[in-house]
């Protein structure tokens, strides 16, 4: 009886200790494997980041660029304000 309780204890110690490294390993080899993704899709957010901000200084520049002069306070100066402006 013994004998048949210490080769229990013992397979259920090498499976729980089997278990543990097994699962060490695999979140390793996950987080291997998740770093390089990571840094490749932070890039592409940067990129799109990027572009984004160029198009709206774009538009913000078209949008002054077309608009009628205005004065400090938002509204339209009158003619001969802006000649003594210029």
């Amino acid at each position: 009886m013994m004998l048949v309780l210490t080769f229990l204890s013992s397979t259920l110690f090498g499976l729980a200790l089997g278990t543990a490294l097994c699962v060490r390993y695999l979140r390793q080899e996950l987080t291997a494997r998740i770093g390089p993704t990571m840094d490749l899709v932070l890039l592409k957010l940067d990129n799109v980041q990027g572009a984004v901000n160029l198009a709206l200084a774009n538009w913000h520049a078209e949008l002054h660029r077309n608009s009628p002069t205005c004065g400090p306070h938002g509204n339209r100066q009158s003619t001969e304000e802006s000649i003594h402006a210029a």
